[in-house]
């Protein structure tokens, strides 16, 4: 189910297939999801109660790295390496054109004159890393 999310995901939203689109359909794909999780259990805990322990402390580990890797603090800081990154690989290059190298690698479709917009209205690095993580979060919601 996790593969055929991703896939759904990475398809824009007017493209996707009409159930996908519903308003419940993520409520109903995270019930479906979790009762299916809750049966694997169920089945590793007949057969071995601690074989059903692993597996729900594997399962709660990836779901909180997860958490932490989609958490806004991580992603700015790696953001932050990654502009690090370019400038000691370039120590030339002005800081607008290296933040405008970093986002447009991160985002592709996006407009060029947009992206120019946003470098040129943050006055550091901090603020305009923050405000990209933010737009990220809520372009993904």
């Amino acid at each position: 189910m996790g593969v055929a999310e991703a896939g759904l995901a990475s398809i824009p939203v007017h493209r996707r297939p009409r159930l996908a689109r519903r308003i419940g359909f993520r409520l109903w794909w995270t019930g479906g999801r979790l009762l299916l999780i809750g049966a694997g259990l169920l089945l590793a805990a007949v057969a071995s109660r601690i074989l059903a322990a692993v597996l729900g402390v594997a399962l709660f580990g990836a779901w909180c790295r997860r958490r932490y890797v989609r958490s806004r603090g991580y992603q700015k800081r790696m953001l932050k390496a990654a502009f690090v990154g370019l400038c000691k690989q370039d120590p030339g290059t002005a800081r607008e054109d290296l933040l405008f190298f970093l986002i447009q690698t991160r985002h592709p479709r996006w407009d060029p004159e947009m992206i120019g917009q946003m470098v040129r209205d943050h006055p550091t690095v901090d603020a305009l890393l923050e405000s990209l993580v933010r737009l990220e979060r809520q372009l993904l919601e």
